[in-house]
């Protein structure tokens, strides 16, 4: 799991519980819920409602998934000067336009593309998609299975809220690189991601597969196409753009993980196959 621990993530709170019919004041926890400002060279980038911790990982998987940067190497320096303030200070041969990219209303933890400039049409960036590693081309279905048992485990703040949504990159043989929880489903991709990269900066996303416990939407498998992940599995549901944007790339889809079951929406650049 990430470095925070799931005291940040949770907030207790007082509430009036009604079971069978009575009532009983006792006390709830809930996830944490706040804003986060990213500004990159001055100028106002979104501000994305996450859950506190991990922000250095959330803001630096944000700018490569959001096609901001290449690779961290694009950052001249980073800086929190408040709790809930980024300040980004990109290096001088980046050439981005930003106000393509800027967010003029809060990113709420269920929207990973509401109101942004940019178009669907965005998928153009996908930069890395295509060149998926040879070398992970094939998975059998244990390896996932033993992912998402590594995943249900690390939940600590989903058991103590069932609020919360949760991300894992995994190696080919199922095993956890990094996890992380966050309210918004995209945040916790974004948080997996900066943390892969943090922790070396030569790390190959076409060697490792992405699984999230909530559904697949376009967002999170834009962002993982973008990064370069060739598979991704969640518990849920993917969309119909989710389906024909990984079609498009070669990505491999698979949906309602839940042993011994699984949906197999695309078979891509890595084969499946079912032990």
């Amino acid at each position: 799991m990430d470095n925070s621990s799931s005291s940040d993530l949770v907030s207790v709170v007082s509430v009036l519980k009604y079971k069978s019919k009575n009532a009983q004041q006792v006390t709830d926890k809930i996830a944490v819920e706040a804003p986060l400002e990213i500004r990159v060279n001055g100028v106002t980038l979104a501000t994305l409602m996450r859950t506190p911790g991990a922000d250095d990982c959330l803001v630096r998987g944000f700018l490569v998934t959001e096609g901001i940067i290449r690779s961290l190497d694009d950052i001249e320096h980073l800086d929190f000067p408040q709790i809930h303030q980024c300040l980004v200070i990109l290096k001088d041969f980046v050439d981005i336009n930003l106000a393509e990219h800027q967010r003029y209303l809060p990113n709420y933890g269920s929207c990973g593309i509401c109101s942004t400039t940019k178009s669907l049409s965005h998928e153009i960036d996908v930069a890395q998609a295509g060149s998926f590693s040879s070398n992970f081309n094939s998975i059998d279905s244990s390896s996932l299975f033993g992912a998402l048992n590594q995943l249900n485990e690390q939940q600590q703040a989903f058991k103590d809220t069932g609020g919360i949504h949760s991300a894992g990159l995994f190696s080919p043989q199922g095993d956890a690189l990094h996890l992380s929880e966050d309210i918004g489903r995209h945040n916790a991709v974004d948080k997996v991601i900066g943390a892969y990269l943090m922790a070396a900066k030569s790390v190959e996303f076409n060697q490792v597969f992405l699984l999230v416990s909530s559904r697949l939407s376009f967002e999170i498998i834009q962002k993982s196409l973008i990064a370069g992940i060739p598979l991704v599995a969640a518990l849920s549901a993917p969309s119909s753009l989710a389906v024909e944007l990984a079609v498009k790339y070669e990505q491999t889809v698979i949906g309602f993980l839940r042993p011994p079951n699984f949906n197999l929406y695309h078979q891509g650049a890595v084969k499946v196959s079912y032990e």
